[in-house]
């Protein structure tokens, strides 16, 4: 069930993305980015295992490239996820 209303919630954060004004499209951006390096902080914790973690980036990953098929957001969120996670692995 907390899985479930952890993809709702996500689904609605990255449908976001989509919006029409360009400071509300950066600010979401933003949201993500931090998201995203907040769960790859977590690998660091004693009690958490990179398994908890990858069945979210998975489901963020696979929304954006479903945005990708109709919308331009898709793709730049993305983009906003490799940037990010690469930035968070040097």
């Amino acid at each position: 069930m907390a899985l479930s209303l952890l993809y709702s919630y996500l689904d609605a954060l990255l449908h976001a993305l989509a919006k029409d004004q360009p400071e509300q499209v950066q600010a979401m951006q933003d949201l993500v980015a931090i998201i995203l390096e907040d769960l790859i902080a977590m690998k660091n914790l004693p009690n958490v295992i990179r398994w908890d973690i990858l069945p979210i980036l998975h489901h963020m990953m696979n929304h954006f490239t479903a945005l990708c098929l109709n919308e331009h957001t898709g793709c730049s969120g993305m983009k906003l996820m490799t940037k990010t996670l690469h930035q968070a692995y040097r």
